[in-house]
């Protein structure tokens, strides 16, 4: 299951000093993990608040099957959008991005 999975850090909001779409939320994640945003990747399937790491440089990746759409953002601005099956072939392709 998804919670077998070794996350490194799993945010909740007793424990943020912000959340989604603050481009501070992703700051502060990118601090308490020691990682440059070139060394992350974000994947969501909401434009105002996923897209909003790419305000601080994290590359992001949109999930569109049950996209939630915004005005404010464009798709143009992440890394890969596409269904589910399709992100995760994207990631098996792209293994090098986990390196």
């Amino acid at each position: 299951s998804i919670a077998d999975l070794p996350w490194e850090l799993v945010t909740t909001y007793e424990d943020a000093h912000f959340c989604k779409p603050n481009s501070e939320y992703y700051a502060e994640i990118l601090e308490r993990l020691g990682a440059k945003p070139q060394e992350c990747l974000h994947i969501g399937n909401d434009m105002e608040e996923d897209l909003a790491a790419t305000d601080i440089g994290i590359r992001v990746v949109m999930v569109d099957d049950c996209l939630i759409s915004s005005p404010k953002r464009s798709l143009s601005t992440c890394h890969f959008s596409g269904s589910l099956a399709s992100v995760a072939q994207w990631m098996e392709n792209n293994r090098e991005l986990a390196d």
